[in-house]
């Protein structure tokens, strides 16, 4: 599943992980668990992670409580991807937009995993 397959829109962030580097061999990590439709007609709704191994940088300014005003309709506005280099090495910037803030992370890549239903 490739991070422009999903349709971002009216999505909920649930969880942001950070796996913090312990020595100079680790790379930070980051973990985001949201719910998001995996079709554009909007009927086909998940929880999936997307995991950014070898993270560079992350920014966010969330305003909770209007994060909150928008969880039932959905508080992801849209999510992009763009190439950024960064001392002659590419890496990819991720931005999330939401109604409420914004989250944007450097990292090499994003996996991204369509988690089991827990129904």
């Amino acid at each position: 599943m490739d991070f422009l397959d999903i349709c971002w829109h009216d999505g909920n962030i649930k969880s942001i992980d950070y796996k913090f580097p312990l020595n100079k061999k680790q790379k930070a990590r980051i973990d985001i668990i949201a719910n998001v439709a995996t079709d554009f007609d909007y009927s086909d709704r998940h929880d999936i992670k997307i995991t950014f191994p070898n993270t560079l940088d992350i920014a966010k300014s969330i305003d909770y409580e209007i994060l909150t005003n928008n969880v039932m309709s959905g508080s992801i506005s849209s999510a992009h991807q763009h190439k950024k280099v960064i001392a002659n090495k590419e890496f990819m910037k991720y931005e999330f937009y939401l109604f409420g803030g914004l989250i944007s992370i450097i990292s090499k890549s994003a996996k991204i995993t369509k988690l089991e239903s827990t129904k």
